[in-house]
């Protein structure tokens, strides 16, 4: 399975690639203990690779695939993005980008094919994300156009959050409000 966008694709992690994102996984730590990496691996190999043969969600999917950021250009591996799936609700976790690649606007083209590929491709009905609060209590700019609907607040270490949601009508409202980012290209395959 594989999501193209503009400059980044998006395709399943591979367990032997894990070691290389310590950096993103851990931001504070570059070297996380065996134990956390080993069971991330595990985690990796039991989810990620048996749940699509080329099908949409269904009510029954309770699924977690972890997919690996690359660039187009080089193929590089710039960080990953975890998906939860409960039915055909996409629970859109936690992307991790290696520190050196985030800035140029990974996270946001990443953002949008993970809607894509679970809305596009996958059929969900709907998303929701946790996104960090502000200082003003607002959520990260890069979602807060996206979604409009809020679920709850909640403190996560030092930092609030906000879990939102998002209908799949409700994104293809927001697509048809901003031709520029409806007119973004991308592309999908099974491969």
């Amino acid at each position: 399975m594989r999501i193209d966008g503009p400059t980044i694709y998006l395709r399943f992690l591979d367990p032997s690639e894990i070691d290389g994102l310590k950096s993103a996984v851990q931001p504070h730590n570059p070297y996380p203990r065996i134990l956390e990496t080993q069971k991330f691996k595990k985690s990796v190999e039991s989810r990620n690779f048996n749940m699509f043969r080329d099908r949409q969600l269904t009510d029954l999917d309770e699924k977690k695939i972890f997919l690996a950021i690359c660039q187009k250009d080089t193929d590089n591996l710039l960080g990953y993005t975890e998906i939860n799936f409960r039915g055909t609700l996409s629970v859109l976790r936690f992307t991790a980008i290696l520190p050196e690649h985030r800035s140029g606007g990974i996270y946001s083209e990443t953002i949008y094919l993970r809607h894509r590929l679970c809305f596009d491709v996958l059929n969900s009905s709907k998303c929701q994300i946790n996104s960090p609060l502000n200082d003003s209590g607002d959520p990260s700019s890069v979602v807060s156009p996206i979604y409009s609907g809020s679920l709850q607040d909640f403190k996560r270490g030092q930092v609030m959050w906000r879990t939102l949601e998002v209908t799949k009508q409700e994104y293809q409202n927001f697509l048809t409000n901003n031709p520029t980012t409806n007119a973004i290209p991308w592309s999908f395959s099974w491969d």
